[in-house]
C-alpha cells in the first residue's frame, strides 16, 4: 500500500488526500466545483428539451380536446411539466449556491462567474424554443364548454400550484 499525501489547492483552506502520482488533477476542489456548476445546467437543458418535446408532441397529436380521454392525456402531460419544473428549479438554483460556497471557501475566484453566466444563457435559449408549445398547450381548443372548463382548471393548477391536484 502506498502512502497518500495531502494536497491543497492554492488559496484554499481545503486539503484532500491524494495518491502521490495519480489523478491528483481529478480531485482538485476547483475542478469538482466547476464540473457541478456546468453539469447541473446541462442536465437542466436535457430536462427542458425532453419535457418540452413531450408537450410539443402532445399539441401536435391533439390539436383539439374532443373527449375525456384527451383531457386525461392533457392532465398527464401537464403533470410531467409540473414535475419537470420543480426539478428544473433545483437544477438551476444549485450552481449559484455552489459558486458562492466556492467563493466563501476560497476554492473559486470571482471570474468563475462565467461558469454560471454561459450555462444560464443556454438555458434561456432552450426555454424560449419550447415556450411557443407551452402557450399553444395552455390555449388548446376544446370541443365543448365542459371540456373547456376542465382545460381551464388544469391550466390554472399548472400555473399556480407546484403539484397536480387531480
Amino acid at each position: 500500500m502506498r502512502c497518500l499525501r495531502m494536497i491543497q489547492h492554492p488559496g484554499s483552506s481545503i486539503r484532500i488526500a491524494a495518491h502521490p502520482r495519480r489523478y491528483t488533477h481529478l480531485m482538485d476542489p476547483r475542478t469538482i466545483y466547476l464540473v457541478f456548476m456546468v453539469a447541473l445546467p446541462a442536465i437542466g437543458v436535457l430536462n427542458a428539451a425532453w419535457f418540452g418535446t413531450e408537450l410539443k408532441n402532445f399539441v401536435a397529436a391533439t390539436p383539439r380536446l374532443e373527449s375525456s380521454r384527451d383531457i386525461e392525456d392533457f392532465k398527464t402531460v401537464v403533470a410531467h411539466q409540473m414535475y419537470a419544473a420543480l426539478a428544473q428549479i433545483a437544477l438551476l438554483a444549485t450552481p449559484p449556491l455552489i459558486y458562492f460556497a466556492g467563493l466563501f471557501t476560497g476554492v473559486l475566484r470571482p471570474a468563475d462567474f462565467v461558469f454560471i453566466l454561459i450555462p444560464s444563457m443556454v438555458i434561456i435559449m432552450v426555454a424560449s424554443v419550447y415556450r411557443r408549445g407551452e402557450l399553444r398547450a395552455k390555449n388548446i381548443p376544446a370541443a365543448d364548454p365542459e371540456l373547456e372548463r376542465q382545460r381551464n382548471a388544469i391550466v390554472s393548477t399548472w400555473m399556480r400550484k407546484p403539484w397536480p391536484d387531480w
